[in-house]
């Protein structure tokens, strides 16, 4: 839910504005006074509180600019550039244009720190994605294969990222993973995360490891309550257990 200016956020179990404001990278005294509140004060499970929107990114041309050379430094399309500035593919850019950049664009920077952050292997430091009771792990059960980790934890917690990455796909999945959240590492390694209640980034935006990016429930093929995650290096299935410290 947006207003002019601000988006709203959904309380979870033991959140504060403080904590809140930390996860997304915001002055907690700004939120607080955006909602009539104290930083520390604890919110109740639902409770909306108002975010100051990020600013739209933008580029000003500089010398030797191109929209192919800008949309390889921001890792979008050509056209997806284009469109997002009503222009034509082949426009030639003039020096001091401002160019909106589009939602997804991840600034090079975010790239290169992705790709020394990011773990290449078992052993890795992804940290676990909420506090719950594993309710069926990895591997064989009754029911088939199962590829992730489930993770048994109280409706409207919040879902975290294990670690840093850039947002592959964000929103409802199919019946059996509901809204789901997917997030590329680098390296070769993603992580999904299903049967969310709520998802709390889009596809494109760069999270750190820890960040809240949805909100456990039962949405999709579930039967109460948790999180599936999953954990896949170029493609292939992966134990979470070997990468969760």
């Amino acid at each position: 839910m947006e207003a002019a200016g601000r988006q709203a956020y959904f309380a979870a179990a033991g959140d504060t504005v403080e904590k809140i404001a930390f996860h997304y990278d915001l002055d907690s005294e700004l939120v607080a006074a955006m909602n009539n509140t104290q930083p520390q004060n604890r919110l109740y499970v639902g409770q909306p509180i108002w975010l100051p929107l990020e600013p739209v990114q933008s580029y000003s041309v500089e010398p030797g600019d191109t929209l192919w050379s800008l949309a390889r430094r921001y890792s979008v399309s050509v056209s997806e550039l284009a469109a997002a500035n009503d222009m034509a593919a082949g426009e030639i850019l003039t020096v001091g244009r401002v160019l909106h950049l589009p939602p997804q664009a991840a600034p090079a920077p975010y790239r290169m720190m992705l790709a020394r952050e990011a773990p290449a292997s078992r052993g890795a430091s992804f940290i676990w994605p909420v506090a719950g009771t594993v309710s069926s792990p990895y591997g064989w059960r009754s029911r088939g294969w199962h590829c992730g980790l489930d993770i048994a934890a109280p409706y409207g917690d919040s879902v975290c990222a294990v670690q840093t990455g850039i947002v592959k796909q964000a929103g409802w999945r199919s019946t059996a993973y509901g809204n789901t959240v997917e997030i590329d590492h680098g390296n070769g390694l993603s992580t999904l995360y299903a049967h969310n209640s709520r998802v709390l980034v889009a596809k494109g935006q760069f999270v750190r490891q820890g960040q809240v990016i949805a909100l456990v429930g039962d949405s999709g093929d579930a039967t109460g309550a948790h999180v599936h995650l999953e954990v896949r290096l170029n493609g292939a299935c992966q134990n979470p257990s070997e990468y969760l410290r």
